[in-house]
């Protein structure tokens, strides 16, 4: 067997671990379009170790919504005296559009 043979099977085989990573993450936490839930899984195949990378960056932007969220929920105050600094853009529409 060469090595490039030997290469090529441990790329099927990082990309199989992906797509099974990938897919039951997807599964747990469900994508706001739909066809990202195929998309990612199948990302993971063709793309060893950066598409897993790209999937946790990218993919999972909903949860860091969802955790930010739920944290500025709970420091609600009234003056700014003891405020800590949230890291937002300065241009709040253009965060807006990202977002939606």
């Amino acid at each position: 067997m060469s090595w490039l043979e030997i290469l090529s099977y441990i790329a099927i085989t990082i990309g199989l671990i992906q797509f099974l990573v990938i897919a039951i993450d997807v599964i747990r936490h469900l994508q706001m379009m739909f066809v990202m839930n195929i998309v990612w899984p199948i990302t993971g195949l063709y793309f060893p170790v950066a598409g897993i990378w790209f999937y946790f960056k990218l993919g999972r932007k909903d949860r860091k919504k969802q955790n930010h969220a739920h944290h500025s929920s709970e420091h609600m105050h009234d003056n700014h005296e003891d405020h800590h600094e949230h890291h937002h853009s300065e241009n709040p529409s253009l965060a807006e559009e990202y977002l939606q």
